[in-house]
């Protein structure tokens, strides 16, 4: 199974079937699946694990993001969380008020 079909069962959880068409179509199914994601703060190992993405892709994603102000990154110990930026965070709840 690829990662775009992993990704709309990582979000379900969040209370989408799928990713959210608009949220898709802007960012592209896998990265706007990992946006979804981010809700609190989450290592690039646990992305992986729940969107099933391989790491190097999980990567590109996060870094992309990071580039576009969408999330922010912070070190606890050894470990650097992903979390959502302000601008991700106005995306996904458009996102939201229009499925």
């Amino acid at each position: 199974m690829g990662s775009q079909e992993k990704t709309p069962h990582a979000v379900a959880s969040y209370g989408f079937a799928r990713t959210p068409e608009s949220l898709g179509t802007s960012l592209g199914p896998a990265r706007a699946g990992v946006l979804i994601l981010l809700e609190t703060p989450k290592t690039s190992t646990q992305l992986v694990a729940m969107a099933g993405h391989g790491r190097g892709s999980a990567g590109r994603h996060l870094k992309i993001m990071l580039d576009a102000g969408l999330i922010q990154r912070r070190r606890a110990g050894r470990s650097v969380f992903c979390y959502r930026a302000d601008a991700g965070e106005v995306l996904v709840k458009a996102a939201c008020r229009w499925r």
